[in-house]
């Protein structure tokens, strides 16, 4: 990876695109939505895969990743016309980090689902990178479910 990938790793949830669509639950108080996964609270989320395509729009950039388990839709908000000359953008078919805040969307041309806001975005280098993160997601996972295993148990 680059070395600009300046965000602190440690706080972003490592997760598949598919754990996102299939086991992310969403809860909302006064408007406000909080994403749990497996009983635990997610916000920032990390994501590794194939960058499937890059639309420029008016307030950002849109990405769409794959990770082999989903494609998600990832969007970089940018200010003004010299926003887009700072964002370096990877190119298509290279493998991605995304790290960023989980979010809802609705648009015209997407449906109602899931996103990512971005906050970095950084081409992998090292081959080993994709399968460490997977790794390192079924490990997290597992935890997770053991966790709330052992609390309802214990409840």
């Amino acid at each position: 990876m680059t070395s600009q990938f300046v965000v602190d790793a440690q706080s972003f949830r490592r997760i598949l695109v598919a754990c996102i669509f299939k086991d992310v639950k969403i809860l909302e108080n006064s408007g406000l939505f909080n994403f749990q996964l497996y009983g635990t609270q997610i916000s920032k989320v990390e994501i590794v895969g194939v960058l499937l395509s890059i639309i420029p729009r008016s307030k950002g950039i849109t990405y769409y990743v794959d990770d082999g388990t989903e494609t998600i839709r990832c969007v970089k908000y940018v200010s003004g016309l010299e926003g887009f000359s700072c964002v370096a953008n990877p190119e298509l078919g290279a493998t991605v980090c995304v790290q960023g805040k989980l979010a809802l969307c609705e648009t015209n041309s997407d449906p109602y689902g899931f996103m990512v806001s971005v906050i970095n975005v950084e081409t992998v280098d090292d081959p080993n990178y994709e399968t460490f993160h997977w790794i390192q997601c079924m490990h997290q996972l597992k935890d997770m479910k053991n966790k709330k295993t052992i609390s309802f148990l214990i409840d």
